[in-house]
């Protein structure tokens, strides 16, 4: 039943629009200002209470701003971490890793690109396979598609072979 049109409307101007069993802040003040017009003059609602139902209000009023303010956070420290989850993830493209298969057995892939699924953050290897990131066990630099340098060639000062050649 609408109260603004038992007492001929509503003092402060058009109803407003929530939720089923929510109150805003708008349908309190209507309801405070109708229950004020509307008490026994002989009985009049007591400073200690209305002081009470505005506090109360209030109280509530803030809990909402903070819950709001609170899941932005929350939102926020998601994306974060996701970022950050995956520019780790990333720095594996292009290299090789041991990860755990079915059973006690390990498999080796090249890591092609990084994915988000249902299950989370997974490597995907240059056959396709899908690599919890929890699962992996060794991470390994893959050698350049050039020719391949020996540790003894790396170590080499190529100025010495020159001048002994010649």
């Amino acid at each position: 039943m609408n109260i603004s049109n038992l007492v001929g409307g509503s003092p402060l101007g058009p109803q407003s629009t929530s939720k089923q069993g929510e109150v805003n802040q708008t349908d309190f003040l209507n309801l405070l200002t109708t229950q004020l017009r509307n008490q026994n003059p002989l009985e009049p609602v007591k400073d200690a209470e209305f002081l009470g139902q505005l506090a109360s209000f209030s109280a509530l009023e803030e809990s909402k701003t903070q819950t709001k303010a609170i899941e932005q956070l929350a939102n926020s420290v998601a994306a974060n971490t996701g970022l950050q989850s995956l520019s780790q993830a990333s720095s594996l493209i292009g290299k090789k890793v041991t990860y755990f298969g079915e059973g006690t057995s390990t498999i080796e892939a090249n890591i092609v690109a990084v994915e988000f699924t249902q299950n989370g953050l997974q490597l995907k290897s240059s056959d396709g396979a899908l690599i919890p990131l929890g699962l992996i066990t060794q991470i390994t630099e893959q050698p350049s598609s050039g020719s391949a340098v020996t540790p003894e060639e790396a170590n080499s000062d190529p100025v010495e072979e020159e001048s002994s050649e010649a």
